[in-house]
């Protein structure tokens, strides 16, 4: 296993892992929670956030496959209810995704944390399945041939790749998405990546 993964996982448990034991108890002899919400819970907040990650990108994808009239994941054409869902997972993830990273360190589990599960599984999935994908994730798909990011979750990449296509739109909502990538951990440099030398020549490979 890599020093970069390991050192997350470190991190997670070194938050969660005093009250873990307290939480598992309560689950199995007082209150049981949901069953995706338990393992949630026990997976820590490293994967909630490479999941916010991945879901950051499905409003603004979805825009610019209903901007440019792209054809969905399944071939047909975006719904206003597919892109108001999309919309619906940004909006979530801004007021929702700081206060639930901090109540998972916490080994807390919030409505927010079960607001961000939504906005990460349903209101993603539905949003990219049904308008499309852009320029966030075939940046992705591109730096996977970067073997130093190999060590990163699909969702960090994605994140990243998120701002570089608001950089390429000039949206008006990048230091909005740059300043709750930086609040919640998430990577904005190739450095954060992994990746030492990003030369223009390297990226072009």
């Amino acid at each position: 296993m890599n020093r970069q993964l390991l050192a997350k996982i470190k991190e997670s448990l070194s938050s969660v892992l005093p009250v873990t034991g307290i939480v598992v108890l309560i689950h199995l002899l007082l209150s049981p929670l949901p069953a995706g919400t338990f393992w949630l819970f026990l997976l820590g907040a490293v994967l909630l956030i490479a999941g916010m990650g991945d879901a950051l990108a499905t409003y603004f994808e979805a825009k610019a496959c209903v901007d440019s009239e792209a054809d969905t994941c399944a071939g047909g054409k975006a719904t206003s209810a597919a892109l108001a869902l999309a919309r619906l997972c940004f909006d979530t993830l801004m007021a929702d995704g700081v206060k639930a990273k901090v109540a998972l360190e916490a080994g807390a589990c919030t409505p927010a944390v079960e607001r961000i599960i939504e906005a990460n599984t349903l209101l993603s999935g539905i949003g990219f399945e049904s308008c499309g994908l852009a320029a966030a994730h075939a940046i992705h798909n591109g730096m996977t041939q970067l073997p130093e990011t190999h060590e990163c979750y699909h969702g960090e990449k994605v994140a990243f790749g998120t701002l570089t296509q608001l950089v390429l739109e000039n949206a008006d909502e990048l230091y909005e998405v740059l300043d709750f990538c930086v609040e919640v951990g998430l990577p904005v440099t190739f450095a954060q990546l992994g990746v030492e030398d990003a030369s223009y020549e390297r990226v072009l490979e």
